[in-house]
């Protein structure tokens, strides 16, 4: 609001400044209502102070509800009805990221809005101050008028002074019951990333157990294996063709073909270990390299 009056003649010309048509058509009502005072240079003003007074009312309201809001979604606020330990919110109750922006979001609104009932409440303050200037100032012909509305007012802006202190006290309210509730939702965080890690461990253990239980049977196919494989390679090369059980005397057993399947078997065996070698070296142990110097650089 930009204002200003003329004493001696009792006019003031003033400016406002981001009201609507309802703040409007509220200020036009006190002044129907407030005409006995209308010569008073603070008279709009003080109408203007008391306007931003249900402003920062509703805001603060507002900001409470917010937190009850926020405290009843974390499971910290219970009514006096309810048990004394407050129930502990589901898993599935709230978003703990979109909740703690909420409650810094709403801390910063508060301390806003603190910076703004204080830099009010100092303005109302020089207010106050000015009305003995103007009682000085006052003509003899309106120094009764003078200093009969400079009671009135000066009581009104005493009175709305105390109510901006008591808007102040909770605002600092809801900043601590902010800063509590940052707390205790942290704390829920944590519990959840325990829940979390337990699960995990206890899933891992599963595994493990899984794991041994595989390497056993694992185990035991190998040794059935290794067991049978001897009396298997032996069954097998003696029934090869190339050995004649059959043969009458003088004649060789091993064929003289025999030769074929050493030289097949022999590159064979060489190419099987070659591409075994080359899919261990790409697959595990040059990647275990690069982690091993990964860890050795952090």
């Amino acid at each position: 609001m930009s204002a200003s009056a003329d004493v001696q003649t009792g006019m003031t010309y003033a400016i406002f400044h981001g009201c609507d048509k309802q703040d409007e058509k509220i200020l036009l009502e006190w002044l129907k209502l407030t005409t006995f005072s209308a010569g008073h240079p603070l008279l709009l003003p003080s109408l203007f102070a008391e306007l931003q007074l249900k402003r920062y009312l509703t805001l603060t309201r507002e900001n409470w509800t917010r937190l009850v809001k926020l405290c009843a979604d974390t499971g910290q606020y219970r009514k006096p009805s309810q048990q004394a330990q407050a129930s502990p919110p589901r898993e599935d109750a709230f978003n703990y990221d979109n909740t703690t922006r909420e409650i810094l979001q709403m801390y910063q609104d508060t301390e806003f809005l603190v910076k703004d009932l204080t830099k009010i409440q100092n303005e109302l303050k020089q207010m106050m101050g000015l009305l003995d200037l103007i009682r000085t100032a006052a003509p003899d012909t309106r120094k009764d008028f003078i200093a009969r509305e400079n009671a009135r007012i000066g009581e009104r802006l005493e009175e709305i002074v105390a109510e901006y202190d008591a808007l102040l006290a909770e605002c600092k309210l809801i900043t601590d019951g902010a800063s509590l509730l940052t707390n205790a939702v942290w704390n829920l965080i944590a519990q959840r990333d325990n829940n979390v890690n337990q699960s995990i461990a206890a899933d891992s253990r599963e595994i493990a157990a899984a794991a041994r239980r595989d390497s056993s049977a694992m185990k035991a196919i190998a040794f059935l294996t290794m067991f049978f494989l001897p009396g298997t390679f032996v069954a097998s090369f003696f029934a090869m063709p190339l050995l004649d059980w059959d043969a009458k005397n003088g004649d060789d057993v091993i064929s003289h073909r025999f030769w074929i399947y050493w030289a097949v078997v022999t590159p064979l065996t060489v190419l099987v270990l070659m591409l075994w070698g080359i899919w261990y070296l790409f697959t595990d142990f040059l990647p275990s390299q690069k982690d091993l110097e990964k860890t050795k650089g952090e």
